[in-house]
């Protein structure tokens, strides 16, 4: 499971405030950036719930809702500073551009993997293609 030091840092890292608009949906407003966002729950998203680590950096994680699995992994590098993405992938090549906004968000539905027999990919150790 989630260790607590890494949700705090999740949750300290978001800078959003949410509001819920009924039970099945949430609305997110930019506290330090101008953005809003509407999160509606998923039908086959209720149930069980998890949140398992999977590699040495603690953002690499495996998030399970209902019928749903989510894989993530953050960025090798950092990226580097630039005013914004427009004005950093400017002049750009495709494979520059592919390692500098290297990261992994793959998601899936249904049949969920049981603990130690996973018929979901590997993604944790995926470098950009």
């Amino acid at each position: 499971m989630i260790e607590a030091p890494i949700l705090a840092y999740l949750i300290e890292t978001t800078n959003g405030r949410m509001k819920f608009d009924g039970p099945d949906r949430v609305l997110e407003y930019g506290v330090e950036a101008d953005y809003f966002e509407i999160w509606e729950r998923l039908p086959g998203s209720q149930g069980e719930s998890f949140a398992l680590q999977t590699g040495d950096d603690p953002l690499s994680l495996l998030l399970g809702a209902g019928e749903f699995l989510i894989a993530v992994r953050p960025r090798s590098a950092p990226l580097p500073v630039a005013a914004d993405l427009a004005t950093f992938a400017a002049g750009k090549n495709g494979l520059v551009l592919r390692q500098a906004l290297d990261f992994k968000l793959r998601s899936a539905g249904a049949p969920r993997p049981t603990p130690g027999r996973s018929n979901y990919p590997p993604c944790h150790g995926d470098k950009a293609a």
